[in-house]
């Protein structure tokens, strides 16, 4: 069995609403984070980061980025899958 991290665009945005993060980029910069959550196979660790740093860079918080990775982690659902042995 393996985990797989899921995070939807539409999760994280209910999360930068909800925090009122992201409130000095242009929509090009959300949309393109917004994909990024959307696109991606699987959240790991590094995805966590890179969108919670881009938050940071467009927020005005007093979140550090330890917490921002934290609330978008607990924003993601896990999969389950079994591995095909090969």
């Amino acid at each position: 069995m393996k985990e797989v991290r899921k995070l939807t665009g539409g999760d994280l945005r209910r999360l930068c609403i909800s925090k009122n993060w992201y409130t000095n980029g242009c929509n090009e910069e959300y949309g393109a984070m917004l994909r990024l959550a959307n696109e991606c196979e699987n959240v790991e660790t590094s995805t966590i980061v890179t969108i919670a740093k881009d938050i940071l860079s467009h927020s005005e918080t007093d979140y550090p980025l330890e917490s921002i990775c934290f609330e978008i982690a607990r924003a993601c659902y896990s999969l389950f899958e079994n591995e095909v042995a090969a």
